[in-house]
């Protein structure tokens, strides 16, 4: 069952994903590269999470109105942050990826018509470039963004990465806020298991760069990454504790479920007595029948030892 719920899905996954990509690359051809466009795409994406990939997810909020420009970061686990933080994107938000991703056949031409920022990644000379390109975005043309501070997937090799300044100069550089948002665990999806259990996002409380300045950037993220680890493990925490009392209640429920079927179908109970007490009958059949075929083997052996004393008294008398 495992192996064909994978495969189903796998199928399911993938040709959702390709048409999805060829509809919204033409779909972005009429305001192509417009910040608007990764919002509208993300509508369709976060569809998939529960009758797809068999995750239910929750999110929870320190605060209640996010900042209309600010930075967003969140911890990268695996190639499932794409669809759970589908759900987190907020209007007028892009993500910044590798230039290569744009090569892609269909998702790369899809992520670039939606507008995101293709960078290089190579040398510091040209991430300082990167860095002033994706200021310009959000000074000048009021565009969120979203990093990862990681700046790779932990693939459940660690908790959570050490984080990268850049995100965090970008954000003190264009003096808008860090939205932090923590993902619980993602490690533990099978794509061969029917449900997947929960996953659990958070809004933390934006973070005020107002003030600061460059030098400050590593500290904020060595402080912010030790924030992160602290509200994962809480998260994770919290889902083992949910995942328990879904089993608590599946339990319960069942048993109550049974209770009143059988208040509702009292013929069903009927017809269990009956056959309990048929089978209790034929027990007692079975047993009188085996008393009977020990006291006719009795018997037998009488005759047997009768016949031949005889048959030894006759053979003394001649």
């Amino acid at each position: 069952m495992y192996y064909l719920i994978a495969f189903i899905r796998t199928l399911v996954v993938l040709i959702y994903w390709i048409l999805l990509c060829i509809i919204a690359f033409i779909c972005c051809l009429p305001r192509l590269k417009d910040k608007r466009n990764m919002y509208a795409i993300a509508t369709y994406v976060r569809c998939l999470l529960k009758p797809v990939y068999g995750l239910n997810t929750y999110i929870e909020k320190e605060v209640d109105e996010l900042p209309k420009t600010a930075v967003y970061i969140s911890n990268h686990q695996n190639t499932l942050d794409i669809v759970t933080l589908a759900k987190m994107i907020q209007p007028n938000t892009v993500t910044v990826g590798k230039r290569q991703l744009s090569w892609i056949p269909i998702f790369g031409w899809m992520y670039w018509a939606a507008g995101n920022i293709l960078i290089e990644k190579t040398s510091a000379s040209k991430s300082y470039k990167t860095i002033q390109q994706v200021v310009d975005k959000i000074v000048n043309h009021q565009y969120c963004v979203w990093l990862f501070p990681e700046g790779t997937r932990s693939y459940g090799r660690w908790e959570i990465g050490s984080f990268k300044a850049g995100a965090f100069l970008t954000a003190i550089e264009a003096g808008v806020p860090i939205v932090p948002i923590v993902v619980s665990d993602l490690n533990k999806y099978r794509i061969g298991k029917l449900d997947n259990g929960e996953v659990i996002m958070k809004y933390l409380k934006p973070i005020n760069t107002k003030g600061m300045t460059r030098a400050q950037a590593k500290a904020l993220a060595a402080e912010l990454e030790e924030l992160f680890l602290t509200e994962y493990r809480k998260l994770n925490e919290k889902v083992s504790k949910k995942d328990f009392a879904d089993c608590q209640d599946m339990v319960k429920f069942s048993f109550v479920d049974n209770a009143e079927w059988m208040e509702k179908n009292p013929a069903y109970e009927f017809k269990a007595s009956k056959d309990t007490a048929n089978t209790q009958s034929s027990a007692v059949e079975n047993t009188e029948l085996a008393q009977d075929l020990v006291e006719a083997n009795d018997l037998v052996k009488d005759q047997v030892n009768t016949q031949t004393a005889e048959q030894v008294q006759d053979k003394a008398d001649s």
